[in-house]
């Protein structure tokens, strides 16, 4: 008798520590990525920037170029330093474990890895990073 409630107890931890691994496993969207890389496409030619490199010979994308703000309560900031600050305020939510839709004005579906956002805007690549 005490063999096989040993024998049941094991299982039943085993399949507890399962689950909590499961859970754990979850990438949580909430919080603040930033600028990453960029590629697109200018006269037939792929360009690919990274931060912390030159934009056309005159200024330096750093990560703050683009820093994206994802809050538990559904409600995102988007920061963009070009010429000057501009801030977006709107929405995000979960469509699924492999995708985010934002919503600037406009609703757009991003690809999300767990620590990586990537943006498509107009023929543009965006990769913004935890």
């Amino acid at each position: 008798m005490t063999r096989t409630k040993r024998f049941f107890n094991a299982i039943a931890v085993g399949i507890i520590f399962c689950i909590c691994c499961l859970f754990c496993g979850c990438a949580k969207a909430e919080g603040t990525y930033k600028f990453s890389k960029m590629s697109y496409t200018e006269n037939g030619i792929l360009v690919e920037l990274e931060a912390g490199e030159k934009f056309m010979g005159m200024m330096t994308l750093s990560e703050d170029f683009m820093v994206l703000t994802l809050n538990a309560d559904g409600t995102a900031t988007l920061k963009i330093n070009s010429d000057g600050e501009e801030t977006l305020t709107g929405t995000w939510k979960m469509v699924d474990s492999k995708n985010i839709e934002l919503m600037f004005g406009e609703s757009q579906t991003c690809v999300f890895d767990g620590k990586t956002i990537t943006l498509d805007m107009d023929g543009t690549t965006i990769s913004l990073k935890k």
